[in-house]
């Protein structure tokens, strides 16, 4: 993100971002925050995006992020993981779903949870801390020279 991130007054939060759709997962997360949120000691929840506090400007939502306790991503499938990119940019700690995408992104990086699970989804919110920076693994060089590797595999 090229946006510099503005303090807000929102007091601790944990955020997540996505649709209604089924497969972004934000109804269980929903559900899982508001059985466990004292058992493991969660602060509010926030979410933006349809059904959630709806649609937020790019300054707004990279306030959001960068001022969460942590980036909740509870995806049942998903195609890349764009903002876990952006959380650890933001030095904002990480808990997804136990997916294939999320731990080609994210690696060790990540608290991972079971998707399926409420009370793995809470657990892991209440231990995602900062970790290793991830982003090394993710530049537009790096991205160039493997991108040419398939080219010329494919070529050959």
């Amino acid at each position: 993100y090229l946006l510099k991130p503005k303090k807000n007054e929102a007091g601790e939060y944990i955020f997540a971002l996505g649709a209604r759709q089924p497969r972004k997962n934000i109804k269980r997360l929903v559900s899982a925050h508001e059985k466990f949120a004292k058992k493991y000691n969660l602060p509010k929840l926030i979410v933006a995006g349809e059904g959630g506090i709806g649609y937020v400007s790019d300054q707004k939502l990279v306030d959001l992020l960068a001022n969460a306790k942590c980036l909740v991503y509870p995806s049942i499938q998903e195609g890349f993981g764009l903002n876990i990119l952006a959380a650890f940019h933001l030095k904002v700690p990480v808990a997804c779903s136990d997916i294939p995408v999320f731990h080609e992104v994210a690696g060790d990086a990540a608290t991972y949870f079971d998707p399926y699970d409420e009370e793995s989804i809470a657990q892991a919110i209440s231990k995602a801390k900062v970790k290793p920076n991830q982003l090394n693994n993710f530049s537009w060089d790096k991205t160039a020279m493997e991108t040419m590797k398939i080219y010329n595999m494919l070529l050959s």
